[in-house]
């Protein structure tokens, strides 16, 4: 790919946007000519563009008719994904219990259906304690397929870090949990490609903060070709935490090594509070971000400014905060986020193990940070 081939492409696709859905393909297949890989991008950027509105967001509340289902109570609207929307539901008869129950969209294409009987197959295989489990499956009265789902009411992992304010150990080994499902859901021949704040929910068990990784929505199924896109080039994910071969706009593999990535971006987050992408990044288009994900490489997270309030919530200084990150915390984030997949870590364990490995042996306070204790 040429250097100025994104520009290229962006450019065509804002001029194919001028044009109405019968007469974007042929200017496209005419603008692009002879270069594939070109082609290739633009699709990428009109097949996001179509999807744009349908990414995973937050509930929209009232407005939304809850479904009619057999042998349930449904509730609030949970969340809306591109293929589904997701509600708050009581399950009678035997088994009384709160689930969160996963209806799939009306009006659909018919491709939509294998994928979304696929994700309730992939959730079925993985029996994980930091994994929602599936409990249920049918149709709706009015014949839409729908499942159940465990109910986890919790937070975000980053923000049930900061309300907690847990120190970076208790943040590391809630992150090695989260590990342990993603390395389980891998074992299964399954990878998530959407692992993100939202779909990692963190709950307080009698004082135990305890994961549940939700929404497979878009996951990928190493050995079933019922859920393989009509497109090769369709770009699935969020930006934020999106690996570079994700966007489609370099030549590479999408395996589980994504999913080591996403969870890179989740460990600096942990860490410092933030990605280490700029300010204006989320208020730029999604094609400006898929850009800068695709082409600029990760910095450490003690490159990140450290302020006191961002200590305070990892109970601890400025000082010890930056010098934590420096070392061991540094080098698993770069491993994780590498551009290059064959210096990323090669699995789920590799990553946990240095993770775990960092906890059994933090790095030892200075001098001067044992003195200021003792006068404390």
């Amino acid at each position: 790919m040429t250097r100025d081939s994104p520009q290229s492409a962006e450019s065509i696709f804002q001029n194919a946007l001028d044009r109405s859905e019968a007469q974007r393909r042929a200017y496209v297949e005419h603008a692009c000519g002879a270069d594939t890989q070109l082609l290739a991008q633009v699709t990428v950027l009109l097949d996001h563009f179509d999807r744009a509105g349908t990414s995973f967001h937050e509930p929209r509340g009232a407005g939304w008719a809850a479904p009619e289902v057999e042998g349930y109570t449904v509730g609030a609207l949970l969340g809306e994904g591109g293929m589904g929307r997701v509600f708050e539901a009581q399950q009678h008869g035997p088994l009384e219990r709160r689930v969160a129950l996963k209806v799939m969209l009306v009006g659909l294409a018919p491709s939509a259906v294998p994928r979304f009987q696929a994700e309730r197959r992939a959730l079925s295989r993985i029996t994980h304690p930091y994994v929602a489990q599936v409990l249920d499956a049918g149709t709706t009265s009015t014949g839409e397929p729908f499942f159940t789902m465990e109910y986890a009411p919790g937070l975000p992992l980053p923000e049930y870090c900061d309300e907690h304010e847990l120190p970076l150990s208790a943040r590391l080994d809630v992150f090695a949990r989260v590990c342990s499902g993603v390395q389980h859901a891998h074992e299964q021949g399954i990878f998530h490609r959407d692992l993100k704040p939202s779909n990692v929910l963190v709950m307080n068990f009698s004082g135990e903060a305890v994961p549940k990784i939700i929404d497979f929505g878009v996951a990928k199924l190493l050995d079933d070709e019922t859920i393989t896109l009509a497109s090769d080039f369709i770009v699935l994910g969020t930006p934020e935490y999106m690996s570079p071969e994700q966007t489609k706009l370099i030549q590479a593999p999408v395996d589980h090594r994504s999913d080591i990535y996403s969870l890179g971006m989740l460990l600096y987050e942990l860490l410092v509070g933030a990605l280490p992408w700029d300010d204006s990044f989320r208020s730029r288009s999604w094609v400006e971000q898929l850009r800068i994900v695709s082409s600029s490489p990760t910095t450490p997270p003690s490159a990140h400014e450290v302020d006191p309030a961002m200590a305070a919530r990892r109970q601890t200084d400025p000082a010890q905060l930056r010098r934590a990150l420096s070392g061991p915390l540094d080098r698993i984030f770069l491993r994780a986020t590498n551009h290059d997949l064959d210096r990323r870590y090669a699995s789920v364990s590799e990553l946990r193990n240095d993770i775990l490995e960092f906890l059994a042996s933090p790095p030892q306070a200075s001098w001067r940070d044992r003195l200021r204790e003792l006068f404390r």
